[in-house]
């Protein structure tokens, strides 16, 4: 019987040393190992690209997952974050003509922060050329491109790319501002774009339509091309003939994708069938098919001016 108890004794001492070693080692954190420390950023460059927006650009740094976009408009003022991206580099659209910032980025690689870059600043442009004119009563938007001549001859899909982009040079039209200043001018004349998300797409063949919009009820467009006091809808200023006279089917939308656009930085304004890219696109077309002649589309030469002309490209919601 002594022999039992002590047994049970013993036990119990061992069940309580057990416990008590348990809860001290549950206590104990296990160590947390720190994302590593992203280098500071280095490189920062700023130029313009239009009266409404300029382009920051830097180096990649080491350990960095991403980089925060810091805004001031004095050298020494309260620097703003802007945006978070993964990238090296941002387009950072709708401030006012003529206007002085400053940008500093920093990488960063989860909560761990880098060093800020130095400070670097920038001046929007203050050119006519680079205007958005914006009529809300009337629902227009304006702008000024430059007629490029070899479309007279030769089938393109592009009505009109920006300068910067890297399909430039392949439209009828080069446009002085960017796709982000036509997107915003035309929300504010009152417009809603047929999608804004990054991640829409279309396949080739298919249409921009309610059924694949992220906004079901997006704006029609009416687009017309002005020079020298004369003005000509767009049916007049294309064909589908070479040296012809026969109008392409017209169904502009504003299809307004500046996701898609940063994240494809083709330059698209305005394309001539559906297109999940260029602020407006041509719905009576699948996406892709004037690139296979289906049907070829050519500027007119008997109606719009000489290479190198500088017209003005209105856009009407409706």
């Amino acid at each position: 019987m002594e022999g039992k108890h002590i047994f049970k004794k013993t036990a119990v001492m061992m069940l309580a040393v057990f416990f008590v070693f348990a809860a001290a080692f549950a206590s104990v954190q296990m160590p947390s190992y720190a994302a590593s420390k992203p280098a500071k950023v280095t490189g920062i460059r700023a130029a313009a690209r239009s009266n409404y927006s300029v382009r920051i650009s830097w180096k990649k740094a080491k350990n960095a997952k991403k980089y925060q976009v810091y805004r001031a408009n004095k050298k020494n003022g309260r620097y703003k974050k802007i945006t978070t991206l993964a990238g090296t580099s941002y387009i950072n659209s709708d401030l006012k003509k003529g206007t002085r910032y400053f940008y500093r980025v920093r990488a960063v690689n989860g909560n761990s922060k880098g060093v800020f870059s130095a400070k670097k600043s920038v001046s929007t442009m203050n050119s006519p050329l680079y205007d958005v004119e914006i009529d809300k009563a009337a629902g227009t938007v304006t702008i000024s491109a430059k007629v490029n001549g070899k479309y007279f001859s030769r089938s393109t899909r592009h009505l009109m790319v920006d300068q910067y982009g890297f399909n430039k040079g392949t439209a009828m039209l080069t446009s002085y501002c960017i796709p982000d200043d036509l997107y915003n001018g035309l929300v504010r004349a009152g417009g809603v774009s047929w999608s804004k998300s990054a991640g829409k797409k279309l396949k080739n063949g298919e249409k921009n339509t309610v059924k694949n919009a992220e906004h079901k009820k997006f704006s029609r467009l009416d687009i017309s091309i002005g020079w020298d006091g004369v003005s000509h809808s767009l049916d007049e200023c294309l064909t589908t003939v070479k040296g012809g006279s026969s109008a392409p089917k017209i169904s502009m939308i504003f299809a307004g994708n500046p996701g898609a656009a940063a994240k494809t930085p083709s330059g698209c304004m305005v394309c001539m069938d559906s297109c999940y890219i260029g602020m407006a696109a041509n719905n009576a077309y699948g996406m892709c098919v004037i690139d296979k002649c289906k049907p070829c589309l050519y500027a007119r030469s008997d109606v719009l001016p000489a290479d190198g002309t500088v017209v003005k490209v209105t856009f009407r919601v409706r």
